[in-house]
């Protein structure tokens, strides 16, 4: 019986030990500091928004620049073919290194620049040019676009922005600019940087090519995955994201000695792992989502890191009926390493 407690004892030990506490968002000096949550806003290229969140930390890490420099619209430029939501996690980084870097101010300026005071700008900006070229490209199929064409287009991308918009946009102050355009989203979104964001603007970092770590055998390697690379560095990873709703939910199943994705509808998506730790009997990863900085309902039920706009003071495990009162920021949500194992496609990551 001792021997039997004893072993008990070690064995909830080492347990413990392997969901060791780690935290990159609230450690000293942390870049993330610096790097505000993103919010994608209806914009199809978490992929991009993680990535260029990855690339910034490490910029500020090793000290190469003092703000933030890559915008997630660039990335996604530069990793896609036609339409930017092509893109990946992996193409992202490494596209980036080869091609070099508009810095975030200049593509956020050459993006307003072009909204011309409409009062549509940010995400939704983006996500209206980018549901307008694929409208034309969809209905054009390679010709000429008519004005018919452009016109249902315009329609199908203002209705997309207004659903996202709190202000009133402006429309008038923006088509006019869209009125002869027949493009992919790739092309459109290069003619209104390339003033802006020529050769000569681009600048260079020092950062790893980024690897892609999947496919998983099983679960218990996706999550010993999980681990041995938060243990490294933060990283970015692909996922069904219906499980922060869905606490059962089995995006990938291990059936046949296969790891295969059961549901093609899960909602694939984006997100960085920032941090672990052991809450009660279960290890947590910690998720810093693009999804913006409050409780919505896919992080409702979930323990947070939160901190005060105005004190800066971090809370963690704060809950929405803790702090839910709009003076605190949702940093980064916990889930269950379960969880996220039956969940989690591929971690991409430059910290090897």
């Amino acid at each position: 019986m001792k021997l039997f407690l004893v072993l008990y004892f070690l064995s909830a030990f080492a347990r413990a030990q392997d969901c060791g506490t780690i935290n990159y968002l609230t450690q000293e000096n942390s870049p993330f500091e610096k790097i505000p949550v993103a919010d994608q806003d209806g914009v199809g290229i978490c992929y991009a928004y993680t990535a260029s969140q990855l690339l910034n930390y490490h910029i500020l890490k090793t000290n190469q620049a003092t703000e933030p420099v890559m915008h997630p619209v660039w990335v996604a430029l530069k990793s896609s073919r036609r339409i930017l939501t092509s893109g990946n996690e992996l193409s992202a980084i490494n596209a980036v290194n080869n091609a070099g870097n508009c810095n975030y101010d200049r593509v956020e300026g050459a993006l307003n620049l072009f909204s011309n005071n409409s009062n549509l700008s940010g995400s939704p900006l983006v996500s209206f040019l980018e549901t307008y070229a694929r409208s034309l490209e969809r209905q054009a199929r390679g010709r000429q676009a008519n004005q018919s064409m452009i016109e249902t287009a315009q329609n199908e991308a203002m209705n997309d922005a207004d659903s996202n918009c709190s202000e009133e946009v402006i429309w008038e102050r923006l088509l006019p600019q869209l009125s002869t355009v027949s493009e992919t989203s790739v092309q459109l979104f290069t003619r209104l940087l390339q003033d802006s964001c020529s050769p000569q603007s681009l600048n260079r970092f020092q950062t790893p090519r980024a690897v892609d770590i999947y496919p998983f055998e099983t679960h218990a390697h996706a999550r010993s995955t999980m681990n041995t690379q938060i243990s490294k560095g933060p990283f970015i990873f692909g996922y069904c994201s219906e499980t922060w709703t869905n606490p059962n939910y089995n995006g990938y199943a291990q059936t046949d000695r296969k790891f295969k994705a059961v549901d093609a509808n899960c909602g694939m998506h984006s997100s960085m792992m920032v941090g672990r730790k052991q809450i009660g009997p279960h290890c947590y990863m910690l998720v810093r989502n693009s999804w913006g900085i409050g409780w919505g309902d896919w992080n409702a039920n979930q323990k947070c890191i939160c901190r005060h706009k105005v004190t800066r003071e971090w809370v963690d495990e704060c809950t929405f009926d803790e702090h839910g009162t709009g003076d605190y920021t949702v940093e980064a949500c916990y889930i269950g390493q379960n969880q996220m194992s039956r969940n989690v496609q591929n971690i991409t990551t430059i910290y090897r």
